[in-house]
């Protein structure tokens, strides 16, 4: 939605957007850590291209990194999100966020991704003339940006455990106060920038296209949840804060039509 916010802040200034350039990357073309805040960081894997648009062409597909990041911490840590106990639990060590991916885990984001090719699929069928190429299956995307840096392509779940540049990536996690342990800090990027701005983006392109979206809604409740959001009500999203996301509708895009124009 950053095009939208683009558009939408020179509305208001009464400036024309077209004099402008404006473009996004992606993703980031590495992944990396900082070892001193400021001075150095460390080098884990890079990527052997990166996407970049520009207002008034198609953008990039970034259904991949929403996909990765939600579905890792819905695995970990939200086994059954009606359940108050469930994130009490004090682990003895920082779990690897991607090299100890489970089977359920990894079956949760495969379904989230199938559920991005039926959005894909939809638009298409609506709007012949998208150029639509690069929303990929999760899979097939990572060994293709990845290529030689994951060891294991078998299947989503291998390819994600094996890449050489997420091997050592950790979860977020806050050592206990009172308690030996460490809890899941849900107080970051992975939760405040990318259900807002990413799963809830997609969530709304769903509605317009009226496309099922079981997996995202499942997520999105879970993750609403423990941030103590409310976006997803009964299916819709009408929640009190929906107005704070990234979610299409904020932008006066209220029909199919007005999404592909």
């Amino acid at each position: 939605g950053f095009q939208y916010k683009v558009k939408q802040a020179f509305n208001e200034v009464k400036k024309n957007v077209n004099n402008v350039i404006v473009f996004g990357c992606q993703y980031i073309p590495w992944a990396c850590r900082t070892k001193a805040y400021g001075k150095c960081a460390v080098l884990l894997g890079h990527k052997q291209y990166l996407f970049v648009a520009k207002l008034l062409t198609q953008c990039p597909n970034t259904s991949k990194f929403y996909v990765e990041m939600k579905k890792l911490m819905f695995g970990l840590f939200g086994k059954d999100f009606n359940d108050d106990k469930e994130n009490d639990v004090l682990y003895q060590r920082e779990p690897y966020f991607y090299g100890e991916l489970d089977d359920r885990s990894a079956d949760l984001m495969q379904r989230q991704s199938d559920e991005l090719q039926a959005l894909k699929n939809e638009s298409l069928a609506r709007s012949p003339d998208l150029d639509l190429s690069s929303v990929m299956d999760l899979k097939e995307r990572i060994v293709e940006m990845y290529a030689t840096e994951v060891d294991d392509t078998s299947t989503l779940r291998s390819t994600i455990s094996t890449n050489v540049g997420w091997t050592q990536l950790k979860c977020p996690m806050s050592k206990g106060v009172i308690l030996k342990g460490y809890k899941p800090d849900f107080s970051t990027r992975y939760m405040w920038d990318d259900i807002p701005y990413g799963l809830v983006v997609l969530r709304s392109v769903a509605s317009l296209l009226d496309v099922e979206v079981p997996c995202i809604d499942e997520v999105l409740y879970w993750g609403q949840s423990v941030m103590g959001k409310e976006y997803l009500v009964d299916g819709e999203l009408i929640g009190k804060d929906i107005h704070e996301t990234g979610a299409v509708s904020n932008f006066g895009i209220l029909s199919p039509e007005e999404l592909f124009e």
